[in-house]
């Protein structure tokens, strides 16, 4: 996630506002999330849960560019994407990305402080978040993705890139860091389910 701070907000697509909650994934009113991890769907026939065939979706924020990177078919591996300027137009690329890409649904990165609480910069988020599920004929979840940025810049500069090279495509790595540790707690909850 790259570092928010206030700047002009006709240049960006977030707006300032309230909003508290815990928990690893919400899909409810920014105002008041409620945890929420998005399930695989249930085959009633076979009588187990099976992976759906469309695409999920992470976006990672920033106030100069969005990460997205999108899962496989099956629905347990995550890929860069592309990088989205926040700009005005960032919600109709969103969009467009969905539909072109068949989104099954959409996960948000929110970066939460590190005691768990909704600070200044989770909070745009989350109000962008709104303005989304308004928009996109898909859900739209929330997950915990703190320090991914950090993590991004790190195993970028393992593999020997140099930051100034980095620059266009960290967003899309830490989005592929948030999409990839929501695709695996969700594989695990059901597994879980699955030996009871």
């Amino acid at each position: 996630m790259d570092e928010m701070c206030c700047a002009d907000a006709d240049a960006s697509p977030f707006e300032k506002g309230e909003g508290e909650g815990e928990g690893y994934s919400e899909q409810s009113s920014a105002l008041s999330p409620t945890p929420h991890l998005y399930p695989l769907p249930f085959d009633k026939a076979r009588g187990k849960t099976e992976p759906a065939m469309n695409r999920i979706l992470a976006l990672d924020f920033g106030r100069a560019r969005i990460g997205a990177a999108i899962s496989d078919e099956l629905q347990l591996l995550a890929h860069p994407l592309e990088t989205i300027p926040a700009n005005v137009h960032a919600p109709s690329r969103i969009a467009e990305i969905v539909r072109e890409k068949k989104v099954d649904h959409v996960v948000a990165g929110i970066p939460r402080q590190m005691n768990g609480q909704i600070g200044a910069a989770a909070t745009e988020v989350l109000q962008f978040v709104e303005k989304l599920r308004g928009i996109l004929p898909c859900p739209v979840v929330t997950w915990d993705e703190r320090l991914t940025t950090a993590a991004a810049h790190r195993a970028l500069r393992d593999a020997g890139k140099k930051t100034r090279h980095t620059r266009s495509y960290v967003d899309q790595v830490a989005a592929q860091m948030i999409l990839q540790s929501y695709l695996d707690r969700r594989a695990a909850n059901v597994g879980r389910q699955s030996d009871q």
